[in-house]
């Protein structure tokens, strides 16, 4: 199956890139990929960039919190940039963006690592 994730390696911190809408068919997918980008390294500084999805099912939003309470636990970090229209009413109506941190661009989301 094709990755549903991209990821660029920072000096303290990676982008994790989301290629694709977040589906019933690809969420094993999503969720095996986003668990093997910060394993994989032990970078557990996340930028999740939604910019090319417009489009999560439900366990979607589980599996970025339950990967959000990992970074924290290792002394991390995980936000989210460039979210759609669709996606930020999700996370409003969910109140995740109460405990994640959001960001307009990506720009503005590295700026707190490149301090």
């Amino acid at each position: 199956m094709n990755s549903t994730i991209s990821i660029d390696v920072k000096k303290g911190y990676i982008i994790v890139r989301v290629l694709c809408n977040i589906t019933v068919e690809n969420i094993d997918q999503f969720e095996e990929d986003l668990e093997n980008a910060t394993h994989e390294g032990k970078n557990f500084n996340v930028i999740l960039d939604l910019e090319k999805a417009d489009f999560l099912v439900s366990r979607a939003l589980g599996i970025i919190v339950k990967k959000y309470k990992d970074c924290i636990n290792h002394r991390g970090s995980l936000s989210y940039c460039s979210p759609g229209k669709t996606i930020k009413r999700i996370m409003d109506i969910t109140k995740i963006n109460r405990v994640l941190k959001e960001y307009e661009t990506l720009e503005e989301a590295e700026e707190v690592f490149n301090r």
